[in-house]
């Protein structure tokens, strides 16, 4: 079942990238680096599309992230 999630990044240690989504935007992390806004998906959908956020994210941001964690 798709809800609403506040969806955000966070870098993490030893070049990974975190998802957050989270119900409230107030229970993403104070490290907050980018927030995507409010978005209709479900943790599943947003695990399967890890991958090419990844990719999006080094190829906009000029970073070079290797991992990826939805949390």
């Amino acid at each position: 079942m798709k809800r609403i999630y506040h969806v955000g990044t966070v870098k993490g240690p030893k070049d990974t990238l975190i998802i957050q989504a989270r119900r409230d935007v107030d229970f993403l992390s104070c490290e907050c680096w980018q927030y995507f806004g409010e978005r209709e998906t479900t943790k599943r959908e947003l695990r399967e599309k890890a991958k090419g956020f990844l990719a999006y994210i080094n190829a906009k941001e000029g970073t070079s992230f290797q991992r990826v964690i939805v949390d």
